[in-house]
């Protein structure tokens, strides 16, 4: 979908081992990736290591270790972070976190949980029907109000990060 929609090159590779020189960008975006590593911490100095001093690293990923089900197997991911953990991973690659916070909540945390897993554990995951596109676009909707939360902990599905090479 990204060659398809991105104009320039697109560079497909492995988050341990980067075919860039160091200190080539002033900023990478660690969207949903860190959760399927086995050794998120290689990653993180990978990021590190190709980032400019002074540049930036933004990061999603899901939160809540005790929320780990059937649809973080089906996406493949590995954990789930505590702040905690969170904070330790990017301090240990020697990058500082100026902001963490969490996201998805109240929407996307209940969707997620009540409605989102129990669907993939019976049907598995597939496109949305014709039937149900009205439904997909009042959820669409419904999302924005998370928005109003942003940073609320209790009940959120992941965190956003951003953190700084010095």
């Amino acid at each position: 979908m990204l060659r398809r929609r991105a104009p320039g090159e697109i560079v497909e590779a492995d988050a341990a081992s980067l075919p860039f020189a160091d200190e080539t960008f002033d900023l990478l975006v660690l969207g949903e990736v860190l959760e399927h590593l086995e050794d998120d911490a290689i990653a993180l100095r990978e990021a590190r290591r190709v980032l400019r001093s002074g540049g930036l690293v933004a990061a999603s990923v899901p939160r809540n270790p005790a929320w780990f089900s059937s649809s973080d197997r089906w996406a493949g991911h590995v954990r789930r972070y505590t702040r905690e953990a969170l904070l330790e991973a990017f301090r240990d690659a020697g990058l500082t976190v100026e902001r963490c916070v969490a996201w998805g909540f109240p929407v996307s945390a209940l969707y997620h949980r009540t409605i989102y897993e129990r669907h993939l554990d019976r049907r598995g995951a597939a496109p949305a029907t014709a039937r149900q596109r009205p439904a997909v676009a009042v959820l669409r909707a419904l999302l924005q109000l998370d928005r109003l939360f942003l940073g609320h902990e209790h009940g959120a599905l992941g965190y956003l990060v951003l953190a700084r090479r010095d």
